[in-house]
């Protein structure tokens, strides 16, 4: 044996050692067992990372403060709404390993179709391409002296896919918070300040 063989088996070692760790810590914990491990495309590592990285749900009043942390939020954008993408020099304000962990179950989602957020996500493709049933050509932006910069194709096949992707991703996290709050029994602090309020 080489000796990068012999550096790429005890690695290999390595990773097997801590993926089954993973899962002995995993299968303690009733929010995994319960919420992440009947979803067919999350396994222990995508749902690890959603779990270390939310922690508590308790920590979000609402879907809107988790999608935000999460990155599925959209921000304006002059008459319409998109997903935030990060920016060189720039911070994300969202958790960056959860975030990639969404990206990676839209992965899955797209592989087995016959699932249920195969099946979102094939539902979110249908109705953009009703709505953009042809891809278009738009300038990428304005210029200094105003002429408009170099056109770019919106709405061809993978643009589809990829916002399709993002939207499947937002609705599995108003899911997994709904989810979550029902696995501890409990009420969204939203919406018990509105039953307070209707009780009142």
């Amino acid at each position: 044996k080489s000796v990068t063989d012999a550096g790429l088996e005890a690695l290999e070692k390595e990773e097997s050692l801590r993926l089954h760790a993973l899962e002995h810590a995993l299968g303690e914990l009733d929010i995994y067992r319960d919420i992440f491990e009947p979803i067919e495309g999350i396994g222990p590592k995508l749902a690890g990372r959603l779990i270390s990285a939310i922690i508590d749900i308790r920590r979000f009043p609402d879907e809107a403060k988790l999608m935000s942390y999460l990155g599925v939020h959209t921000i304006p954008a002059g008459d319409t709404r998109i997903f935030p993408r990060q920016r060189r020099g720039q911070p994300a304000n969202w958790n960056s390993t959860a975030r990639q962990a969404l990206f990676l179950l839209a992965e899955q989602a797209n592989k087995r179709p016959g699932s249920k957020w195969g099946q979102e996500l094939r539902y979110a493709k249908a109705r953009l391409r009703i709505k953009h049933p042809e891809a278009i050509k738009v300038p990428r932006k304005v210029t200094a002296d105003g002429a408009e910069g170099t056109l770019v194709t919106k709405y061809s096949d993978a643009h589809i896919h990829k916002m399709a992707s993002w939207r499947m991703a937002t609705r599995f996290v108003r899911y997994l918070y709904r989810a979550w709050y029902r696995e501890l029994d409990l009420i969204p602090p939203r919406k018990r300040q509105l039953r307070l309020r209707k009780a009142a």
